[in-house]
């Protein structure tokens, strides 16, 4: 039996050009942006081909309540209130992930070694700066939580043990039975030159 190609790889011919050296900052963007298309497109299929065509999301979509639309790349984005502000516009408007993803994984996990361990709430900031994942919240919290290496640098923070307070506080006594004076001198009294203290 003979063995078909798999036609949906491309053939690579061994004369093509290989680059060598480091990955600029611009091949590293569209790798991600490459990425988050492909993703959005297995997602979020249906969603993505009726924003294209201008009609209106259905009620029944999990993104229906997000308020989404295509823009002109083909990312799948979020309206939201930051229109009119200075941020750049995938701070203003950032891209869509799933909920359930590996690249939506490794996106929490980047932006959390990124900010050195830090805490759900900033690494939830980190990211949605660029992207958006639906239920973030609950998604970093059950990423984090899910490995050990994580665990092990959340300490849990231990309550201090309050001392008794002085007997001067919780006694009763009349007023003015204890007092201090502060060294406030010298004081000059009236008719003399002396210095008082």
């Amino acid at each position: 039996m003979e063995k078909k190609p798999n036609s949906r790889l491309p053939k690579v011919s061994r004369s093509s050009i290989k680059l060598r050296g480091q990955l600029s900052s611009d091949e590293i963007l569209n790798a991600d942006l490459h990425w988050v298309k492909i993703l959005q497109r297995k997602h979020f299929e249906k969603e993505i081909s009726d924003l294209s065509k201008g009609k209106l999301l259905e009620k029944t979509s999990s993104i229906y309540s997000l308020n989404p639309f295509v823009d002109e790349h083909g990312f799948l984005r979020l309206k939201g209130r930051l229109h009119f502000s200075d941020f750049e516009f995938g701070e203003k408007h950032p891209c869509l992930l799933p909920y359930k993803d590996q690249f939506s994984q490794l996106v929490i996990l980047d932006s959390h070694n990124k900010l050195l361990r830090a805490g759900v709430e900033a690494t939830l900031a980190q990211i949605s700066e660029k992207f958006w994942i639906i239920k973030g919240r609950e998604r970093v919290k059950s990423t984090l939580n899910r490995y050990s290496l994580y665990k092990r640098y959340k300490v849990r923070l231990r309550t201090q043990e309050t001392d008794p307070l002085p007997p001067d506080r919780v006694l009763l006594s009349p007023p003015f039975s204890v007092t201090g004076l502060d060294y406030a001198g010298p004081f000059f009294t009236k008719g003399s030159n002396d210095k008082h203290y």
